[in-house]
């Protein structure tokens, strides 16, 4: 069994994912969260094993100061009782970093922007005819929130901008919006004019909030 954290960070954050593989079964289990084993792969990924408690759920989050934690990702009902943590950002990519895990599950939000480039064309042939530079010729913004079933419908979520962002009060794109029973994710509809996100205020509606 393999699973993998489907959070990303917010916007303004460091993507970080973690990967989760189960190892074998201990005979004795924790009732708290207590990790085991650091180790430094050649990679320089860390590998962290967490002693875990069969049925139970958990919340990992990452800091780099001790004081403001992100949750990161999150693993519910587990069927045993030693977890493998990856960290699949290396340690060289901030001075510092802690972890740590809370019993129960945590809503985890975020927001980023996907970027439109088409350096070339097929045409009639098997293979494109590339040409370079290539621009960026539109955008969309997502937003995913973890643990917080049941979701609302793509049409219930809104997607609101700076001025001359193109989206004010856009309902999400349903083709490219899904949900399962942990997770959700919701697009914007394609947005060209402009091509860029402006800086500024972004707010998405969610659940009347």
């Amino acid at each position: 069994m393999k699973a993998v954290c489907r959070s990303w960070s917010s916007l303004f954050n460091r993507v970080l994912c973690l990967t989760f593989a189960v190892s074998a079964a201990p005979a004795w289990a924790a009732t708290s969260p207590v990790f085991l084993n650091p180790k430094l792969l050649p990679n320089g990924q860390l590998q962290i094993q967490m002693a875990t408690e069969v049925g139970q759920s958990y919340t990992f989050e990452i800091s780099t100061n001790l004081v403001t934690w992100q949750p990161v990702g999150s693993v519910p009902n587990v069927d045993t009782n030693l977890l493998t943590l990856v960290d699949e950002t290396p340690v060289t990519a901030s001075p510092c970093r802690f972890y740590r895990a809370k019993v129960g599950l945590t809503k985890i939000y975020s927001m980023w922007f996907s970027h439109q480039v088409q350096p070339g064309r097929f045409g009639t042939a098997l293979t494109p005819t590339v040409s370079y530079p290539a621009s960026i010729w539109a955008y969309t913004a997502s937003f995913e929130m973890e643990n917080d079933a049941p979701y609302p419908d793509p049409g219930e979520v809104f997607f609101t901008g700076p001025p001359g962002s193109g989206l004010n009060h856009t309902a999400a794109n349903p083709q490219n919006s899904w949900s399962d029973d942990e997770i959700a994710r919701y697009q914007s509809p394609l947005v060209s004019n402009p091509p860029l996100p402006p800086g500024g205020e972004w707010t998405v509606q969610y659940k009347g909030s």
